[in-house]
């Protein structure tokens, strides 16, 4: 399931199950809520970190399609 992803977002998942588990071993009720609270941020950080790859990713296609449509190379 984690293969091919980027090897930050693979740590964040693995910190957020980590913390999750912690969790699910706490026996009190707010060590348990923040253990939660911190898989949360764990995840939100994953997807952050897909965020900007597809951002990245984007642009990058952009740049070489750009070349394509550089008003300068279009004569009239």
């Amino acid at each position: 399931m984690l293969q091919g992803l980027n090897p930050k977002v693979v740590a964040c998942l693995e910190r957020a199950a980590a913390a999750e588990q912690r969790a699910c071993d706490a026996r009190d009720v707010e060590l348990r809520a923040e253990h939660l609270d911190m898989a949360d941020r764990w995840r939100k950080l994953a997807s952050s970190f897909e965020f900007v790859e597809k951002v990245d990713r984007f642009l990058d296609s952009y740049k070489h399609t750009a070349r394509f449509l550089d008003p300068r190379d279009h004569k009239r």
